[in-house]
């Protein structure tokens, strides 16, 4: 029982060892009460703390119970008195407040005694406590929340502040679980996070303490050593999986998911259980602005855009329906939250609060009720549709396109059944580059130079076309490999080969930038070939090469996209098209009817005439039971979403 020597505050004292048996008699040491801790020096109600304990406990023989020391030695425990636990008295007079740093040293049961204390001084204003008013909690509670913080969000202004949102913490109960964080943390799933002393806290956070003190002693789940077994999913975030496996999703309907991260207002990371994978999902029928991030500033109003969906689907289980699925391996669909009456589709709530925007080209397909959504927040001048006069925020019908051209044409190169290369009669490009590159020849030789090849660099690489070696101009589609070899487009023909350095050297200045490529790329429009690497792909390549190939033909342009002329070509000598030609031989299909529809309004509306009769000739050749229709009717995963 070692008396008290000197009171350093109200609950740190020097303490001296009386009891003759024990080892360290009348050796002193450092004592600190657990669970509380009293004003030092210079702060408000210390020197009456500190009289408090001077006058009750100061060279009086008492008995103490050591539960622990602290990293600089102090040993902490409970100071008994004739009339009880000396911290209780300085909390219910407000000369003390709870430690939450040494609370977790007491056992559990004593702990609510603590609290009970504090709170006492606090509903009457007691010292420290005087003025002390309860925060109150803005807003509709509808579970019972705790206390609130203001939470930084978004990025630091001019001044260097940062905007502030103001959350609730709460305590969920369900109708069999009293706490679902006590539960959570009881098995070992969950921790309890700290507090500073003086902050509010869950009004069972004793018994949260409580549950995880069990926790640990049972060892269970993240507290335990054992290594947990490891987490196995299929990972169709890769773009390759993804397009390689993704089809079971559109065939499924609609499923259940989890949201596990936010990227932006319409894009996110999904773990579907039922599948037990995880995907990239985007929703197909609105846009919303590009939120701010590593790249740097986003769009007005993305960074809201991006916190409505952290707070309304953010870790919490949605229903998907998948539509598609992009080049990127980012599935496209539609997204619902919510259960029974409460179930809402994403895409209008992002809508109504004008944080969302329907592209132009799905005007005419997209849901009457978000239209209408539209139109409201339009009207309401509500988020991105509140920066007028700048109209290119809100979609707008576009009546009519691209004007259609007619052209004379030469295929130069073939890549596969859709796509192809021509020089465009009366362009005399060729032939100056021609004679440019013989003179270039004539100057240099044949000898290559040094030169540093990199993608993207336009470089004179030596070719034999059959009639010997010359230099022509190519352009380097990717990083030189270790061998210092690299696939490269000769420009002014449209094939694609390897080339090394030591068939290479640089160009001569204004050759490189002086002459646009002669042969311009292009593709048959409306129709879909398969890839060379699948069925019925090469035969489609050779078709049109035996069609196309060394000879005048007439190319009619419907709109030319990213540099790519999209048109229908025919013989000088034949009235039906080879797109059409294609598809009656069964080596290609006609795209969408939606396809066709938004491709018309890039063009002109009489494609769909176009449309129709390719379709007749799809009709036939699947009746026919030819090329791509052998085995039967070829499903909807066959669609390329190619405008993702």
């Amino acid at each position: 029982p070692p008396p008290p020597r000197y009171c350093f505050d109200g609950a740190r004292y020097k303490c001296m060892v009386t009891d003759p048996a024990c080892p360290h008699a009348y050796g002193t040491f450092t004592f600190q009460l657990a669970g509380a801790s009293c004003p030092r020096q210079g702060e408000a109600y210390q020197p009456h703390s500190k009289h408090f304990a001077d006058m009750r406990v100061l060279n009086r023989e008492l008995e103490v119970s050591l539960l622990g020391a602290d990293q600089q030695g102090v040993l902490h425990g409970v100071l008994h008195h004739p009339k009880g636990n000396i911290a209780h008295f300085l909390l219910s007079g407000g000369l003390a407040k709870c430690s939450e740093r040494t609370m977790r040293m007491l056992p559990p049961l004593d702990v609510p005694a603590y609290r009970a204390a504090e709170g006492q001084a606090k509903a009457k204003g007691l010292g420290i406590f005087k003025g002390y008013v309860k925060p109150t909690i803005s807003g509709v509670a509808e579970v019972v929340v705790d206390y609130e913080r203001e939470i930084p969000m978004g990025p630091a202004g001019a001044d260097g502040s940062r905007p502030v949102e103001k959350r609730k913490f709460a305590s969920v109960s369900l109708q069999k679980v009293p706490s679902v964080g006590e539960k959570l943390i009881a098995e070992g799933l969950a921790s309890v996070q700290n507090h500073r002393d003086g902050d509010e806290r869950a009004s069972n956070f004793d018994a949260l303490c409580a549950a995880e003190a069990a926790a640990k002693a049972a060892k269970k789940n993240l507290h335990s050593s054992k290594v947990p077994p490891p987490r196995r999913l299929n990972d169709l975030c890769d773009p390759k999986k993804a397009k390689a496996s993704g089809g079971f999703l559109q065939r499924s309907g609609q499923v259940k998911a989890i949201v596990e991260y936010v990227f932006s207002g319409t894009r996110f990371k999904l773990n579907i259980p039922s599948e037990n994978c995880t995907v990239m999902f985007a929703l197909s029928d609105v846009r919303c602005p590009r939120s701010s991030g590593a790249n740097g500033a986003g769009e007005p109003f993305g960074d809201e855009a991006k916190r409505m969906a952290k707070q309304i689907v953010g870790q919490r289980t949605v229903e998907i329906e998948c539509d598609g699925i992009a080049n990127s391996g980012v599935f496209t669909g539609k997204l619902w939250v919510g259960g029974g009456a409460q179930r809402t589709n994403f895409s209008n709530r992002l809508m109504a609060s004008g944080l969302a925007t329907i592209d132009w080209r799905d005007l005419d397909s997209a849901d009457g009720a978000l239209v209408t959504l539209m139109e409201k927040a339009k009207e309401s001048k509500v988020g991105v549709y509140s920066l007028a006069p700048k109209e290119e925020a809100a979609p707008v019908k576009k009546e009519g396109g691209q004007p259609e051209e007619v052209k004379t044409v030469s295929v130069s190169d073939i890549r596969d059944g859709n796509s192809f290369y021509v020089t465009v009669a009366g362009d005399d490009t060729l032939t100056k580059i021609t004679d440019k590159m013989k003179d270039f020849a004539e100057t240099h030789g044949l000898v290559p130079g040094p030169v540093e090849m990199r993608k993207n660099k336009m470089v004179a690489a030596m070719f034999d076309d059959g009639s010997g070696k010359a230099w022509y101009r190519a352009k380097v589609l990717e990083r030189p490999g270790a061998d210092g070899s690299a696939m490269a487009l000769f420009v002014d023909y449209g094939n694609v080969a390897k080339i090394v350095v030591k068939q290479v050297r640089m160009l001569d200045p204004g050759l490189d930038t002086a002459f646009p490529p002669a042969a311009k790329p292009a593709t048959l429009a409306l129709v879909r070939c398969r890839e060379l690497n699948q069925d019925e792909g090469p035969e489609a390549a050779r078709t049109l090469s035996r069609l196309a190939f060394g000879k005048e033909l007439t190319l009619r342009v419907h709109t030319t996209i990213e540099g790519v002329m999209h048109g229908t070509l025919y013989e000088v000598s034949n009235s039906t098209s080879i797109n059409e030609q294609l598809v009656e031989d069964g080596l290609a299909r006609c795209i969408s009817d939606k396809d066709a529809a938004i491709f018309a309004r890039n063009s002109q509306a009489s494609v769909l005439e176009l449309h129709g009769e390719l379709k007749d000739a799809q009709e036939k050749a699947r009746k026919a039971r030819i090329g791509i229709w052998v085995y039967g009717d070829v499903g909807e995963d066959d669609d390329e979403t190619a405008r993702y």
